[in-house]
């Protein structure tokens, strides 16, 4: 069964991985080595040493990207655009700024086996019962906190871009943005020019 998943710059259900290859062992990574934003994946394989001595050395070796689904990690594959084709921008306006091209990408995975398949379905179905219904199953992560905090707050979306991301701190970053006022956030954000230099 395929699925399609989207993939957005703020969401944290990609991953990559890779593995060296032998005749003996030519199969592809089974499992992510970084998981994140694409950014934080990108920027994990851009500094990972021992891919790059892979890359540059003449080591012959796999790679594959992954997406999430119900807290199981896929083998995904990109039809059109590929992850870091989020991050193509193009000048918008006479003042130099610019756009991102794309907002979402799509993965598509596999899903060979019934019970992820079936779990699949009913947490679907879950999710349309609860919505219907006005209720939310289980405590929204820090994260989604944070983000549903920020969105009342009038940010706009390139603020938000910054505010979102990929810091550090984590957790600590997002359980700040859950206690900060909007004018300490602001002057958090002004301070180191919401990004732009």
């Amino acid at each position: 069964m395929k699925r399609e998943i989207v993939i957005t710059r703020k969401n944290r259900n990609i991953g990559w991985g890779y593995t060296c290859w032998t005749p003996e062992h030519p199969e592809p990574p089974t499992s992510p080595d970084y998981t994140g934003t694409v950014k934080t994946v990108l920027d994990a394989i851009a500094a990972d040493r021992t891919y790059a001595s892979y890359r540059s050395g003449g080591t012959y070796h796999t790679s594959q990207w992954f997406a999430k689904l119900n807290g199981r990690w896929y083998p995904a594959e990109f039809e059109f655009l590929f992850p870091a084709d989020l991050y193509i921008t193009a000048p918008v306006g006479q003042f130099g700024e610019t756009e991102h091209l794309y907002n979402t990408i799509t993965a598509v995975i596999e899903i060979n086996d019934a019970a992820a398949a079936l779990g699949h379905i009913k947490s679907e179905r879950k999710a349309k019962s609860s919505a219907a219904n006005g209720k939310f199953g289980g405590r929204p992560s820090l994260y989604d906190q944070a983000k549903t905090r920020i969105g009342k707050m009038n940010f706009t979306d390139a603020q938000e871009e910054f505010i979102f991301s990929d810091w550090p701190e984590g957790n600590a970053h997002f359980t700040w943005l859950l206690s900060a006022s909007r004018d300490e956030i602001d002057s958090w954000g002004e301070a180191s020019n919401w990004g732009h230099e």
